[in-house]
């Protein structure tokens, strides 16, 4: 409930809800001989319902708080939505001399959120693997100490798009003619059903010497029967609706190495390293191009081939070294769509719209070193990413050049200039002939790659002889630091962005986000 009686105003809230969550799983487990058997069968149901009612007023008597007697404006408003995922799950595990393993699993799902004719759906997988370092011929090597080979192929799936969206829903919230009136609220979908991801997997793991681990895993993964909100022709009388269409192609490489590089009487170093190289691409769309939903006017747009997140917006070419003006690219096609010719506008009406680039790195992957010097240890994690685009919504408003006066104007870094006189070679506009300059385009879409340096520890465990009198097993004292330094030439506050859609949040934006705070750790850790 929430309560402001400063201008006469009052609003309250009720909201009721509840979940449940059952499992039931029948196990076993059987050996004999070099085979070995074991799996499970089971049932799991998990339901949800939530209820919110709420009322609001205005011209409340000084201190009073009963809707009641609010003058006017008074408005009520409530909502109930119920959700039920129903699950058959099914997995059986065979080894054969514990070196050779199979594995396989099958489930049947069924969501409310679906309609009945497609409410369930089927995902089964399966993986094999060889533990080669067993076999004869490697099991006295001495420089391999692990060998593991590993194949896996497996479909999942995807209903989490909220309640009731296949259905054709009335919004009963207006009134006409004294009576309750139902108006169209959202667009039927009767063939929803889910979307499912096939991923193919295959890796090997290897240890060397017993202080060098190696795992490399190649993936293929293709989601189909996207769930998106596709458009939809105006005469049908809405912009969108839920509909399975189109394919993600996502690609890769991880690699994986932890290293024992020094290990001494009293001294040891030890590595962990990781990345990861990935590529999405967008196919069987039912448009050659579809605009995703905008924030402040930021546009993404997928299309057949293209990348996912790809941002959409003019190409910035700086500024006229005459006029001060702001340049933008302007590119000419023929009638098969092949650009023909290339120029410079300061109309930014004439810009051509483009694809510039998405959020999704190139590369991306983390590292840590953990030094211990007898019962001292010092811990240095960091993150690293690279190739991947962030739009610097904040710097349209602090790098405004002058068309805001009441606004905060950033400090330029170096390189950067304002145009002052002709021949000036800027990268800033002139004050006085900057129109739309600070419209959406490339000029604030920016490198986003960083290496964080995410944590660093120190840690001291005392000697158990010294704890032994106070009935004290461990006792292990430390300070840590988080987020401690980001490396990047990002112009912004924090190149660290979501790369998850939300109603208010767009992969790779950059939109006045407080940037991590430094936060520091004293611990003492007791064992008794």
């Amino acid at each position: 409930a929430g309560q402001y009686h400063g201008t006469g105003y009052i609003d309250q809230n009720t909201t009721l809800g509840y979940g449940y969550i059952s499992n039931d799983f029948l196990k076993f487990n059987f050996r004999f001989g070099d085979h070995a058997i074991s799996g499970l069968a089971g049932v799991a149901y998990e339901g949800s319902y939530t209820e919110l009612s709420g009322a609001q007023g205005k011209g409340l008597p000084v201190g009073l708080s009963v809707l009641s007697v609010a003058s006017n404006s008074q408005a009520i408003s409530g909502s109930n939505t119920a959700a039920i995922l129903n699950s058959y799950i099914s997995q059986v595990n065979y080894s054969y001399r514990d070196k050779y393993f199979l594995s396989g699993s099958f489930r049947t799902d069924g969501s409310s959120s679906f309609p009945a004719a497609h409410r369930y759906a089927s995902f089964p997988s399966v993986s094999a693997a060889w533990l080669a370092s067993r076999e004869d011929f490697l099991a006295d090597n001495h420089l391999i100490n692990l060998l593991k080979f590993r194949l896996s192929y497996g479909v999942t799936g995807t209903q989490d798009i909220g309640s009731s969206r296949y259905l054709g829903l009335y919004s009963l919230s207006s009134e006409y003619n004294s009576l309750v009136a139902a108006e169209p609220s959202q667009l039927a979908s009767p063939h929803l059903t889910w979307e499912s991801k096939y991923q193919w997997n295959a890796g090997v793991d290897v240890s060397l010497l017993h202080r060098i681990d190696v795992t490399v895993d190649a993936y293929n993964n293709v989601t189909k029967n996207l769930l998106l909100q596709v458009s939809q022709p105006l005469s049908v009388g809405f912009e969108q609706r839920w509909e399975n269409s189109g394919e993600i192609v996502n690609n890769g490489i991880e690699v994986g190495i932890s290293t024992a590089n020094i290990i001494a009487h009293h001294f040891s170093w030890k590595t962990d390293f990781n990345i990861n190289f990935n590529s999405n691409k967008l196919h069987r769309f039912p448009a050659p191009n579809i605009q995703t939903y905008s924030t402040w006017s930021i546009s993404q747009i997928y299309r057949e081939g293209g990348n996912l997140y790809e941002f959409y917006m003019p190409k910035w070419l700086g500024v006229d070294p005459q006029t001060g003006a702001p340049l933008w690219e302007q590119v000419t096609k023929n009638g098969s769509g092949k650009v023909v010719y290339r120029q410079a506008t300061s109309n930014y009406d004439s810009a051509t719209y483009q694809e510039a680039g998405t959020p999704l790195p190139k590369f991306q992957g983390g590292f840590t070193n953990s030094f211990q010097y007898k019962q001292l240890t010092l811990k240095v994690n960091a993150y690293f990413l690279y190739g991947n685009k962030i739009f610097s919504n904040v710097l349209r408003f602090v790098e405004n050049d002058g068309s805001e006066p009441l606004y905060n104007q950033a400090v330029l870094p170096k390189g950067y200039s304002t145009w002052a006189r002709p021949g000036d070679v800027a990268t800033e506009p002139s004050p006085q002939n900057a129109l739309n300059s600070t419209q959406n385009s490339t000029r604030y879409l920016k490198d986003g790659s960083f290496l964080s340096i995410r944590n660093v520890s120190l840690s001291y465990e005392l000697p158990a002889r010294m704890l032994r009198k106070a009935g004290i097993t461990g006792m292990v004292i430390g300070v840590s630091a988080d987020n401690v330094y980001t490396f990047s030439k990002f112009f912004g506050q924090d190149p660290q962005t979501t790369i998850t859609p939300g109603v208010y949040s767009m992969p790779g934006v950059s939109d006045f986000k407080y940037p991590n705070n430094h936060q520091y750790l004293f611990h003492v850790d007791l064992r008794f």
